[in-house]
């Protein structure tokens, strides 16, 4: 039997109740989680790169992700795919432990659109998605991180969506329904 099958929860933009989450049979962890896409700004040593970006928070999902140097980032610290780092550094290894700025829009609770900015210590690179076609960024952070610099930014810190771990790959389906 294979344990620890993630499974992800359509995207919710609601409140995330975790706690009736959990109480779901056969889910065995729930992390609330986000994915944050919209116009993107990467700042490094006066380089930038700019354009549609998703900045999505690290969970169990991404378990499996292949990095070409460095590792999964820990609070303060971000990790951007190869094709975005060599962007900002054609050394793309070397920016590995260095501070990146990254700035996006994000709604506030009352609706308004406010910037918020942030510094990250890049944690590694990921190897490019398999799929060529994709255009725009993707940058992944810790949830703690992403929401402490949307509340710093007086920006809605509710989680988009969450990811949930059941307990074997044969519940998947009927927990899936259960959440439904």
């Amino acid at each position: 039997s294979t344990n620890g099958i993630g499974l992800h929860v359509g995207v919710v933009t609601k409140n995330i109740n975790a706690t009736k989450l959990k109480k779901i049979k056969n889910v065995t962890k729930v992390e609330p989680s986000y994915s944050i896409t919209g116009m993107t700004k990467l700042e490094y040593n006066n380089t930038n790169k700019s354009g549609l970006f998703s900045i999505n928070s690290w969970n169990g999902s991404n378990v499996n992700d292949s990095y070409l140097i460095g590792k999964k980032p820990e609070n303060g610290e971000i990790a951007l795919y190869e094709k975005d780092a060599k962007v900002l550094n054609n050394d793309y290894k070397s920016l590995v432990g260095k501070t990146i700025t990254l700035t996006f829009a994000a709604k506030s609770t009352s609706d308004t659109t406010v910037p918020v900015t942030k510094n990250f210590k890049v944690s590694g690179v990921l190897k490019n998605p398999n799929d060529n076609a994709t255009t725009s960024g993707i940058v992944v952070v810790t949830y703690s991180t992403l929401k402490s610099a949307l509340s710093d930014a007086t920006a809605n810190t509710n989680a988009t969506y969450a990811a949930l771990t059941v307990d074997k790959v044969d519940n998947v389906k009927k927990t899936s329904q259960a959440i439904q």
